[in-house]
């Protein structure tokens, strides 16, 4: 058996596999670390900064592959995620042209509704040539899912209730370390090491979808499918039992017979009739009430769940069917509870956030997308294929009535391995559609004419390259700024200060290694570096004066950077191109 290729090629192989194991045990974790390391804060950014990293290398690797970029940006799949991104910076834009969110409130929002597509992506792209993800998947859900599961029950049946605040967890500051049913003390619900029963239940359905379908020992499978169901009964998470009957029922019809699928179906029917029978019978049962209705007649709680879930499903519909267009991200959902601008709105809805903040189109152009994920793993044959299909519709169940995909777990996790499942799948041709030959067509002379006036192709691709080196530096050093700055509270000048020098480094590697390799290559980093350093210190004073001299005007830094960066824009590129990277025999 050959031994596992660690080379540099493999890091994102390696980083990949990292938050898919690890992502289960995030929560924890952050909590755990920062009651002795402090910057909590600071450490629920691990997963983003990973990400970043790896999306800036993901768009490196694509524009150096047109085979890659063929099989993932060509593809119907690829383009409905290009376009839902699109549509959510737009939407960014206009919120706060707008003046809907406040900035924390914004950035976080835009984070929560573009964090899976974008892991998706990352993952999908790295995955197509790793055979050894496509390969050891099985072993990355497992492990993790028993660990988990174990100690929900443990949780449940043996540890006080306190027992993770010995680890940092503290109701208002990090996580809360018990919840309980409708408020009511006496019934405690596991949580794991997720950040609470709800997506402890939908990590468990999950777990469970994948478990059904993974090519291990019979009594393996027993053991892990018997484990999360005994955790996700505790969990008492009723949006992860609603989603777990659709997975088992997606299931069986990916994977039975259909002389078994019939049998199934009978039994099912004759189970059901009689849990229907059961829960009539003891539908005065305060047990019951609790355990179903998350309610009983000795709640101290004031207003039911059940009532705000139905108050805040009700208010969202009517936001979104009054405002087609969207407030923009940050002003609806999780996000929301961070607006100084407005109140915070709360849609019990993953999808119905998506309406309140992208509007008709954003909510559009999410599900047709998830519609074309599941004709593309419905084409899939391999068992992870199958599984994530059906897991695909559980958690569409789930996150009616949550916001699971909001939770770093659940969106590193299933999206992680939804983008290894696609990458299993063999990149298919496409026959062009009777209106794609039309409009191939009538576009004929624009075609015509732009092939006379088209500018050359090595001068289109140098742009472009450049290009990426500015958003590299905008994205990195504003990710920075946003940190030390907007989360932190660190003063600007010393925000600035450290997300320039990010942005410096990357910057310069992308225009050295990508848009001017060639002449770049000829005179060596020396030689650019002596020109490099001095033009990028004389654009501080210019680029400090902009973001200053707005800042005294009244206009806040973080509308400076931008008005900076579309300045530097054209300023860079005529410099860069007619004096720091140009060839020496010119």
């Amino acid at each position: 058996m050959s031994r596992y290729d660690w080379s540099w090629y493999k890091i994102p192989e390696r980083l990949v596999a990292a938050v898919l194991v690890l992502a289960p045990f995030y929560a924890f974790l952050s909590v755990w670390f920062s009651s002795f390391l402090g910057h909590y804060t600071l450490l629920r950014l691990v997963p983003e900064s990973i990400l970043l990293v790896l999306a800036i290398w993901a768009v490196v690797r694509l524009s150096r592959s047109s085979v890659l970029r063929t099989q993932t940006i060509g593809s119907i799949l690829g383009k409905l995620v290009l376009a839902y991104l699109v549509i959510a910076v737009l939407m960014s834009l206009y919120g706060w042209w707008q003046d809907n969110a406040s900035i924390k409130a914004l950035f976080y929002g835009l984070l929560l509704i573009t964090r899976p597509v974008i892991w998706f992506a990352v993952v999908w792209v790295f995955a197509i040539d790793s055979a050894w993800l496509k390969s050891h998947w099985q072993k990355l859900v497992a492990w993790p899912l028993l660990l988990v599961a174990s100690f929900a029950i443990v949780q449940f049946l043996v540890l006080p209730s306190n027992f993770l605040s010995h680890f940092g967890y503290e109701a208002g500051a990090t996580i809360v370390p018990a919840q309980t049913i409708n408020q009511d003390t006496d019934t405690i619900r596991a949580q794991s090491t997720l950040r609470g029963p709800n997506p402890l239940g939908a990590y468990l359905a999950i777990g469970i979808g994948l478990v059904l379908v993974m090519a291990i020992p019979r009594i393996r499978k027993m053991i892990l499918v018997i484990a999360s169901l005994l955790a996700l009964l505790v969990s008492f998470s009723r949006s992860a039992w609603l989603g777990m009957f659709a997975i088992a029922a997606v299931t069986a019809v990916l994977l039975l017979s259909k002389r078994q699928l019939k049998r199934t179906f009978i039994i099912g029917v004759v189970a059901l009739l009689a849990f229907t029978g059961v829960m009539y019978s003891l539908r005065n049962n305060d047990g019951l009430q609790n355990l179903i209705y998350h309610s009983n007649e000795n709640s101290t709680a004031t207003e039911t769940s059940n009532q705000a879930h139905a108050d805040a499903l009700s208010s969202s519909l009517d936001d979104i069917a009054s405002e087609p267009l969207g407030r923009g991200p940050g002003t609806a959902g999780p996000a929301s509870v961070y607006n100084l601008r407005d109140t915070s709105r709360n849609s019990e809805s993953y999808f119905l956030n998506i309406g309140q903040e992208l509007g008709w189109l954003g909510l559009g152009v999410f599900l047709a997308f998830l519609i074309q994920l599941g004709r593309v793993l419905y084409k899939g044959t391999s068992r992870l294929s199958r599984g994530i299909l059906a897991t695909l519709l559980g958690l569409g169940a789930i996150n009616m009535l949550s916001y699971a995909w909001a939770d770093p777990t659940l969106v590193y996790f299933w999206w992680g391995l939804a983008g290894l499942a696609v990458a299993t799948i063999p990149a298919q041709k496409r026959r062009a559609s009777h209106l794609q030959a039309w409009l191939w067509k009538m576009t004929a002379p624009l075609r015509k004419i732009y092939q006379r006036r088209k500018p050359s192709k090595k001068g289109l691709v140098q742009f472009i390259y450049f290009n990426l080196g500015g958003v590299v530096f905008f994205v990195a050093g504003y990710a920075v700024f946003v940190l030390l700055y907007g989360v932190l509270g660190w003063h600007w000048l010393i925000a600035k200060l450290i997300a320039d020098l990010v942005g410096w480094s990357l910057n310069y590697l992308v225009q050295h290694y990508l848009a001017f390799r060639t002449s770049a290559a000829g005179q060596g980093h020396k030689a650019v570096l002596k020109k490099f350093i001095p033009f990028s210190l004389a654009n501080v004073l210019i680029d400090y004066g902009i973001v200053g001299g707005l800042n005294w005007l009244g206009i806040s830094p973080f509308i400076g950077l931008w008005v900076s960066s579309l300045f530097f824009t054209v300023w860079k590129w005529l410099w860069y191109k007619h004096w720091i990277f140009r060839s020496p025999a010119k």
